[in-house]
């Protein structure tokens, strides 16, 4: 079969050119946002080599995904944590020291009801898992939340039970005083 001119819009032709046009750009998609998430590790790992990162243990338990820091000699007023999407901001200062990562939460974390918690010279950040409801596998309905949020400081809540017939807490049994609760 001769084409005219060179014109294959009415040919098979044409549908062929057509797929491996449509392949190559998503050829081109794969390759662009691969690219994009090598460079996101890649800047995360520089990060970590420059910070001689040699502190940070990631923990996925049955419940909830941790990052433990030893910072050793830290006061808890000069540590600051703080989520952007799912991006974590750890900074911890004393005198001239300075502590400071960026890393990527898994997103499965729920950065909303994150905490941290430092004593004996470790800062453990707590991340619960998010619920089956709020993890959804349609990943095109995907909402991206910029918002920075400022990672609370873990407190338990407190559980103050008085029996009946008991005029104040020191009426009490030792056991029924003060109970801590963890969320």
């Amino acid at each position: 079969m001769v084409i005219p001119n060179g014109d294959c819009r009415r040919h098979s032709c044409h549908r062929s050119h057509h797929h491996d046009s449509r392949l190559r750009h998503r050829d081109r998609t794969f390759d662009h946002l691969a690219k994009q998430v090598i460079n996101l590790d890649k800047k995360s790992k520089e990060l970590c080599v420059e910070n001689s990162n040699d502190k940070t243990v990631e923990d996925y338990s049955e419940n909830d995904y941790k990052i433990t820091v030893n910072l050793v000699d830290y006061e808890e007023e000069n540590i600051t944590v703080k989520t952007k999407y799912r991006a974590l901001y750890i900074n911890a200062e004393k005198d001239d020291d300075v502590y400071f990562e960026v890393r990527i939460v898994p997103e499965v974390a729920n950065i909303y009801n994150a905490t941290w918690d430092y004593s004996d010279d470790k800062l453990e950040i707590t991340f619960p898992y998010k619920e089956r409801e709020e993890y959804s596998s349609e990943t095109c309905t995907l909402v991206i939340d910029e918002t920075v949020n400022i990672v609370q400081k873990y407190s338990p809540n407190l559980d103050v039970r008085m029996r009946p017939g008991k005029k104040s807490v020191n009426d009490q049994n030792e056991d029924d005083k003060v109970n801590n609760v963890k969320n």
